[in-house]
């Protein structure tokens, strides 16, 4: 996936993928882990991406 892409979604998209952990539907629990884990590591990613270098 392009960095660029990985963004490409409103806040108004993002919140509504959100709502759905509201939703009662049987899910792997190691499954949904994996699944957090790897989508804060994309969001760290990008906030370290956006961050200014302080050697340029």
């Amino acid at each position: 996936m392009a960095e660029d892409a990985m963004m490409d979604f409103s806040i108004e998209e993002l919140r509504e993928f959100l709502q759905a952990d509201l939703l009662d539907v049987p899910v792997d629990p190691r499954f949904k882990e994996r699944l957090k884990r790897r989508l804060w590591e994309l969001v760290e990613r990008q906030v370290r991406d956006r961050e200014p270098n302080p050697d340029d």
